[in-house]
């Protein structure tokens, strides 16, 4: 269980509480931020997660906007956004992997996907970085091109 998974909720005390379950659950690697754009800053310095956990509703960006920036940084990764507000799962695309904070099976489910990502990912790949925007086809600038790999 050694894939790197960046967590990302505006809440410290979410951060602690998932990070000390995973932590017990056997997930080793683990980088905790209170501000997706400090998340983006450590990918865009080189420092790439396997794994993605965001909560949805942060100040500045939301966690599918959080998502959407982290694709222009790295080739691939799958992405599991939690949420305590039943309302904003309308707001999320159905593609994308989304667990309801404090369901019945909130952690046994969180387990269960990151295990099922890093099966479908392999747990040791390492991931890529995305070449600059300037490197790019023009193609992948239209926003209905950007693609997040689901598992």
């Amino acid at each position: 269980m050694d894939s790197r998974i960046f967590l990302v909720d505006d809440m410290e005390i979410a951060l602690d509480l998932l990070k000390t379950f995973l932590n017990r659950a056997g997930f080793k690697n683990i980088k905790t931020y209170d501000c997706p754009l400090r998340a983006l800053h450590d990918m865009e310095q080189g420092l790439l997660p396997d794994i993605i956990i965001t909560d949805y509703r942060m100040p500045g960006m939301n966690g599918l906007q959080f998502i959407e920036a982290a694709s222009s940084v790295i080739s691939y990764f799958p992405a599991i956004i939690i949420t305590g507000d039943p309302e904003s799962i309308s707001k999320i695309p159905e593609n994308c992997k989304v667990l309801e904070k404090g369901g019945t099976d909130f952690f046994s489910n969180l387990v269960s996907l990151i295990k099922d990502a890093q099966v479908k990912t392999g747990a040791t790949k390492q991931n890529t970085r995305v070449l600059p925007l300037k490197y790019k086809s023009r193609r992948l600038f239209r926003k209905d091109t950007v693609k997040i790999k689901t598992f």
